[in-house]
């Protein structure tokens, strides 16, 4: 499972991003994969299209997930303003903790340099 955050400070990676999905959905060795998008962090839903027109309940996902999925994320944690929120800290640790009752792999991949 690959989860995107689009738009805001993710605009200038809508590139590399798009080449994520795309090798996700060629599949290779990893079998399938579903994309999926958000902005800032996953709240209540995440979206099937990189438009946020399609949504789907985080929980729903949840439970068609298995242990042997593995959750890629991509995303700038709001790195890219230089300034830290509480608040999406705390729903970011949300969903973390949601995801890791269901799955054993979960990697984050923030395209910010150091």
């Amino acid at each position: 499972m690959l989860s995107i955050d689009r738009d805001g400070s993710m605009v200038p990676f809508h590139a590399l991003s798009q080449r994520l999905a795309e090798t996700a959905l060629r599949g290779g060795r990893l079998g399938s994969a579903d994309i999926y998008y958000f902005h800032n962090c996953p709240i209540e839903y995440l979206y099937r299209d990189r438009y946020h027109q399609e949504a789907e309940a985080i929980s729903s996902i949840l439970d068609r997930i298995s242990e042997r999925t593995a959750v890629l994320i991509f995303s700038d944690g709001g790195a890219a303003r230089g300034g830290y929120s509480p608040d999406r800290v705390e729903l970011t640790e949300e969903f973390l903790e949601k995801l890791k009752t269901k799955v054993r792999y979960i990697a984050w991949l923030n395209p910010m340099p150091l």
